[in-house]
């Protein structure tokens, strides 16, 4: 059974401030980075995502669809949503950079969100230099999933995770029913 997640499109928003008020020089590459490895490591070690985001792989790493056309103005997106996002932050596409209008609500994120997120910026932090190709190459959704894809959520779980059996499972039998 495939897992799904519904994706919570104002903790995306809220995810993109909170990256964008912690990482200097942030490029809506980082920040799309950085909502994945939090939604990554959130899934391993509590069996849900921060955000419900779905990824797709493409060639600068696994981008969350939702939060790239929250921050590209999307028609595919409500306009209220483009709204409140337009008040959190904004890209500057000649620089691709991406700015903070204000601080982020925190309120909508858990400790354990939060908990992630910070690891996830210094993930980033770490990994900032390398290329998508160096960076994503062993991992295993990178591997299995083609290109263009959506990647599946039992594929961003690590191989070697000791409970991953049995988190898989948790994940089947109770993403389509939990508000993340």
């Amino acid at each position: 059974m495939k897992i799904l997640f519904t994706p919570n499109c104002r903790k995306i928003i809220e995810g993109l401030t909170w990256v964008t008020n912690h990482l200097e020089n942030c490029t809506q590459h980082t920040a799309l980075k950085a909502l994945f490895y939090a939604d990554k490591f959130h899934i391993q070690k509590y069996g849900r995502p921060v955000t419900g985001d779905k990824y797709i792989k493409m060639p600068c790493g696994p981008v969350g669809i939702i939060a790239y056309n929250i921050m590209k103005g999307s028609h595919l997106i409500y306009n209220d949503i483009l709204d409140i996002a337009a008040n959190a932050f904004y890209l500057e596409n000649k620089t691709d950079e991406i700015f903070p209008n204000r601080e982020a609500c925190e309120e909508w994120f858990s400790g354990t969100d939060l908990e992630c997120l910070k690891a996830s910026l210094d993930k980033c932090k770490k990994s900032k230099l390398s290329s998508p190709k160096k960076e994503f190459s062993r991992e295993y959704f990178w591997l299995k999933t083609m290109m263009h894809k959506e990647i599946d959520y039992e594929l961003i779980i690590d191989q070697n995770l000791p409970n991953r059996k049995s988190l898989i499972k948790y994940m089947q039998d109770t993403s389509r029913f939990q508000v993340v």
